[in-house]
């Protein structure tokens, strides 16, 4: 199957009893999926804990480029809450590689978009630990709604004050399942 040896190893390493996740890294490491960028579509999660969201998860890979450092994956998520009438409430959780800063985050879709400013708190060390940074905004409905009739919403984090002629490339986002997804967590918070 062309998938590396030390996957072996690994696996042989897990007691019965636990639970071991491979990290994104591992996965492109032994072979099992070597894309530098994946994403799934949005989607609700309607399970408990909490209320009825609507989510995304992003994986990419960054450094690798002309660095000899390897690669590094990082696992991103968005989650959609009901917020104040009128308004969504969006958790923007991902974890940290070792080139990340702490950045403004500015989501942007055609004419429109708002900014995930860093938070005070530090990050937190996440399962496998990796450390994981979250960040939260209000925003207007009508912004996810307008998103979902494109094609792309853009996350740029912005350029490192010491180097500001080399801003990071955006990250775009697909809308795939956004209009089905908000249309319903909109219901739900005129409901509530």
């Amino acid at each position: 199957m062309g998938i590396a040896d030390g996957f072996l190893n690994v696996v042989l390493a897990v007691p019965y009893e636990r639970v071991r996740y491979l990290t994104p890294a591992e996965i492109a490491r032994f072979g099992i999926d070597r894309r530098d960028f994946q994403e799934s579509r949005w989607m609700l999660d309607e399970g408990p804990p909490g209320p009825l969201a609507v989510i995304k998860f992003v994986v990419e890979a960054k450094g690798g480029d002309k660095s000899k450092a390897p690669k590094q994956y990082r696992i991103t998520r968005m989650r959609l809450t009901c917020g104040r009438p009128g308004e969504i409430r969006v958790e923007y959780g991902r974890e940290l590689s070792s080139v990340d800063r702490p950045a403004s985050i500015a989501v942007t879709i055609r004419n429109d978009g708002f900014v995930l400013a860093p938070r005070k708190e530090k990050p937190v060390l996440g399962y496998n630990d990796m450390t994981i940074e979250d960040r939260f905004a209000r925003v207007p409905i009508a912004f996810f709604e307008e998103a979902a009739a494109g094609d792309v919403i853009e996350i740029r984090q912005a350029p490192d004050l010491s180097t500001p002629d080399k801003a990071p490339p955006p990250t775009r986002l697909s809308t795939r399942g956004l209009a089905d997804s908000i249309g319903m967590l909109a219901q739900r918070c005129r409901r509530a």
